[in-house]
């Protein structure tokens, strides 16, 4: 490695640094109300699993809920529900947990903890490691889905293990990594879109690719998704989930969401209505770009780009703020990727580790017009911007070969 490649690498180690040091911060800042750094919390105490999916669950007809919950709001896969089930189906007060609410939260922050663990270990160092994983432990979207008892934490480690394995040697490793992104997909759909790293070389190689590996990921993903229909809910009950899991995604990809460009919208503009008259509209666009990603993840580019196009992607189907769980695999690919000698290599690289930094940064910086925090509208920005930078800036060069050879 030349002296300028370990120069790159040595700065952008840096960047897990200081996420863990704004980490630490923020935790420490929170025992000072007027730090407002409780402005990641907008919601109340496992919002999800009390508000939701619990009421979800004791309903009779779970997906044609009473007036307790919106129909949108009863869309997960019934293996979701049952999972959530075994672990929790009592409910505390406040922060005041039930014995199976706490089984649930720590169920979902130690899955995540070891898929950050799993991103971590491609780097060198047991520091490097460590500081990454920590870096995505703290990161908004991994402590929001503990909070709020949402099982996308279980997605993410999901597709963390798919992420590790799907390209390996050995076969049995390649099974689980199949079983593991069909797993991800039945309890949360989207993440069906990390397959399409099955099809890297579709276009080149078609006969190269794993196609008992793919057909194992989606039978395992038909499978889970429908035959627990059969003990929760019943057959008869799939058109009603397809019909809220619709009405979720529309709802929720106008209704202020973080990512996409609806969310930029609203903060550009100016609107005397509730909501942004023309936010159908920006949702489709959104929905457009996402699909554009996916499609330029199957190009020849590099694995950070790739990572980078189908995290994105995710984001903006998930809207919500965990979907930023699902750009981890992208960061950790560009602490280890040296691109190729530009002019411009330097101001690059400086700008993508400032949106780096934005979108896995806890600390929040407080709204100075109103109560709130501007991170959320900085980190759909500085998605915006890591996007930018990738399709305009870098040219399409794969960079050094060597640091992109192996799973992430």
């Amino acid at each position: 490695m030349s002296s300028d490649s370990a120069r790159v690498l040595r700065f952008k180690r840096m960047v897990p640094l200081a996420l863990v040091a704004s980490a630490a911060l923020f935790f420490l800042l929170l025992a000072f109300p007027a730090a407002r750094q409780s402005s990641i919390f907008p919601y109340d105490e496992l919002c999800d699993y009390r508000m939701f999916i619990r009421p979800t669950m004791q309903s009779e007809r779970p997906y044609e809920p009473k007036a307790v919950v919106y129909p949108r709001d009863a869309c997960y896969p019934p293996i979701a529900y049952c999972a959530v089930g075994a672990l929790a189906s009592d409910r505390g007060e406040k922060w005041s947990l039930a014995a199976g609410e706490r089984r649930l939260v720590v169920s979902i922050f130690l899955l995540q903890l070891l898929g950050a663990l799993l991103l971590a270990r491609r780097l060198p160092g047991w520091r490097a490691r460590a500081a990454a994983a920590l870096a995505i432990l703290a990161s908004p979207a991994c402590i929001c889905s503990v909070l709020r008892g949402n099982p996308s934490g279980w997605a993410f480690a999901l597709v963390c293990v798919f992420l590790c394995w799907y390209e390996s040697e050995s076969r049995a490793k390649r099974m689980v990594a199949a079983l593991a992104l069909g797993a991800a997909t039945a309890l949360k759909v989207a993440p069906c879109l990390f397959g399409l790293l099955y099809l890297e070389e579709v276009f080149r190689a078609p006969r190269r690719l794993r196609w008992t590996d793919i057909l194992v990921a989606a039978a395992a993903a038909v499978v889970l998704v429908f035959v627990p229909f059969a003990f929760y809910g019943g057959f008869d009950a799939v058109p009603h989930w397809i019909a809220n899991a619709r009405a979720n995604a529309d709802f929720y990809s106008r209704d202020n969401p973080l990512w996409g460009l609806v969310a930029f919208a609203n903060h550009v503009i100016d609107s005397p209505e509730p909501a942004l008259p023309c936010a159908g509209a920006f949702a489709l666009a959104t929905r457009l770009v996402a699909a554009a990603l996916a499609l330029a993840s199957l190009a020849p580019v590099g694995r950070y780009r790739r990572l980078l196009f189908i995290g994105a992607a995710m984001a903006f189907v998930t809207h919500h703020d965990y979907g930023g769980a699902y750009l981890a695999p992208a960061f950790v690919a560009w602490l280890v990727d040296v691109p190729a000698a530009r002019r411009n290599a330097g101001v690059v690289m400086l700008l993508e580790a400032v949106a780096w930094f934005v979108v896995f940064t806890p600390l929040q910086l407080p709204n100075p017009f109103h109560d709130g925090s501007m991170n959320s509208m900085l980190q759909n920005e500085c998605l915006f911007m890591l996007l930018g930078l990738a399709v305009f800036a870098r040219g399409w060069n794969r960079g050094l070969k060597g640091l992109h050879e192996g799973p992430v």
